[in-house]
């Protein structure tokens, strides 16, 4: 019997498939090997149930609305990028290359700022500031999660995929922890280095609502604009896409053009990590 399901696990040539709320293990016909074609987590899938002992096998890949080399994921709906307001410091140059990223690839930036607890300084809060101004979907989070903000979670994600990520020690796996009963392992603060240890080790599918589904994946950290990315990149930065239509050349690259409309009408903040990131795009 065929059924189409969702991969929601892969490891070490393991796969784990659900369907209508049940987990079949199954394997790849030997046709995607001969064809060099990966199985990935979030795929859809056809796969044939099997009775008795014999295993499960996957017959056919369905098309992809995205896919991502490191980790090894598709058909992502939204990330919610994870980054700490304190301990370690706010990041936002690394919020924007993951946002720039992201939306390169069709995939809507949730951003999930943590350990509010701690305090949030002037600076931090202007910054948090822009992307709310900006129109990005924000979450700010401490040691505890209030109704509102799971309600917003839920609805935000409800009949999507999500993936979470963000830098080792930013609080990823303990904001999971908080939703589910998981009880991922979650690492301590390096006091020395400012950042914690990697303690997620594969992708997985888990339910974070009914009706929500989220990768917990390692590798987004190590994840790079290529040059191929570049003439991307002026549409894709923050808000620079809403801005774009404002400019007085379609190939503007908003670094000293004339007639520019992203320049006068962003931060400087936000221009220099544009700046950057673009250097090294090219």
């Amino acid at each position: 019997m065929e059924k189409i399901g969702i991969v929601i696990y892969s490891s070490g040539g393991n796969y784990r498939v659900s369907f209508d709320s049940e987990v079949f293990n199954v394997k790849p016909m030997g046709i995607f090997r001969k064809n060099n074609e990966k199985i990935l987590v979030g795929d859809m899938v056809v796969f044939e149930v099997n009775e008795g002992d014999e295993l499960n096998v996957i017959t056919k890949l369905l098309k992809r609305s995205n896919e991502f080399v490191r980790p090894n994921i598709s058909n992502v709906d939204n990330a919610i990028i994870t980054t700490s307001i304190t301990e370690p410091k706010l990041n936002d140059y690394y919020l924007d290359k993951l946002i720039t990223i992201f939306q390169m690839k069709n995939v809507e930036p949730i951003i999930l700022f943590t350990k509010s607890d701690l305090g949030i300084s002037e600076e931090s809060q202007e910054i948090i500031n822009e992307y709310i101004n900006a129109g990005y979907k924000v979450i700010i989070s401490g040691d505890s999660l209030s109704e509102d903000t799971l309600n917003q979670l839920k609805q935000w994600t409800e009949n999507k995929l999500s993936v979470i990520t963000g830098q080792t020690g930013v609080g990823k796996s303990t904001f999971i922890n908080k939703l589910t009963n998981l009880n991922l392992k979650t690492g301590e603060i390096s006091k020395a280095l400012g950042r914690g240890k990697h303690t997620t080790r594969h992708s997985e599918v888990f339910e974070l609502f009914p009706n929500s589904l989220v990768i917990d994946t390692p590798g987004f950290s190590s994840l790079n604009l290529e040059k191929r990315d570049f003439e991307l990149l002026p549409h894709n930065f923050f808000n620079f896409g809403d801005l774009f239509s404002g400019c007085r050349f379609n190939d503007c690259r908003h670094i000293n053009e004339t007639g520019c409309n992203i320049i006068p009408n962003s931060s400087k903040r936000t221009l220099k990590n544009y700046w950057k990131l673009m250097t090294k795009s090219e």
